[in-house]
C-alpha cells in the first residue's frame, strides 16, 4: 500500500516496511517555512476535522504474518506413500477374454430385437458404452484406466472398416474388439485398457 499525497509545496509518501509492520513516513518541505502534516489516509491535514482523533502513524497488518499464516489442518490432502509399481500384478492384468465376453453379451441382449433407426442409434450407443464401462470396471484389474467406442451402422450390403492408434506400453496396455450383426444393423465395440502408473 502506498500513497503519494500532494498539498501545496509538500509531497508526503507513505509506504508500509514490511520489517516493522509500521507506516514509514517522508516528508519534504520546499523552503515555505511552514511543515505541513498529510497522513496516507486521503491526504487530510494533521488537526482537521477529521483527522482530529486519529494517531500520526497508521499500522498496518504485517506482510510477514500474512505470508507465513498457518494452513488449516483439516483441508491438507493426505497423500498415500508411492508404491513404484510399473506394471500390473500377475493376478491384476487386463484379462481380454473376460473383457471380450462381457462385450458380446451386452452388445447381444441389447441389439438383438432392435431394427436400425438414425434418431434411436445415438442413445442407444451413449446406453451400451456405459454399461460396458460398468461391466468392465467390475473386474478385478486394478489400476487401469479404460475407453470405450462404439459404433453402429445400417447394414446396406457396404463394407466397413474401423482403425485407430494408441500411444502406450505393450507390455501393460491392451484392447478388445468386438463385433455385432442383426438383419438390419452392424455394431463395433472397442474397449481400451492403459495401466496408469
Amino acid at each position: 500500500m502506498s500513497a503519494v499525497v500532494t498539498g501545496g509545496s509538500k509531497n508526503t509518501l507513505t509506504t508500509p516496511d514490511i520489517s516493522t509492520a509500521r507506516s514509514v513516513r517522508c516528508e519534504t518541505t520546499l523552503g515555505t517555512g511552514r511543515e505541513d502534516s498529510f497522513v496516507s489516509t486521503g491526504g487530510l491535514r494533521k488537526g482537521s476535522i477529521m483527522q482530529q482523533k486519529k494517531t500520526k502513524f497508521m499500522s498496518t497488518p504485517s506482510v510477514m504474518s500474512l505470508m507465513h499464516s498457518e494452513p488449516d489442518q483439516s483441508k491438507i490432502p493426505i497423500n498415500k506413500a508411492p508404491t513404484y509399481q510399473l506394471g500390473p500384478h500377475k493376478e491384476k492384468v487386463y484379462r481380454h477374454l473376460e473383457v471380450k465376453k462381457l462385450v458380446e453379451t451386452v452388445l447381444s441382449t441389447t441389439l438383438d430385437d432392435i431394427t436400425y433407426e438414425h434418431e434411436r442409434c445415438k442413445d442407444i450407443t451413449l446406453n451400451l458404452t456405459e454399461h460396458i464401462l460398468s461391466g468392465v470396471k467390475r473386474l478385478p484389474m486394478d489400476r487401469y484406466k479404460y475407453v470405450c467406442t462404439v459404433v453402429i451402422g445400417q447394414k446396406l450390403g457396404q463394407d466397413v472398416q474401423t482403425a485407430s492408434r494408441c500411444a502406450w506400453e505393450e507390455q501393460n496396455d491392451s484392447y478388445t474388439s468386438v463385433k455385432y450383426e442383426n438383419k438390419t444393423l452392424f455394431a463395433v465395440a472397442t474397449v481400451y485398457g492403459m495401466y496408469a502408473v
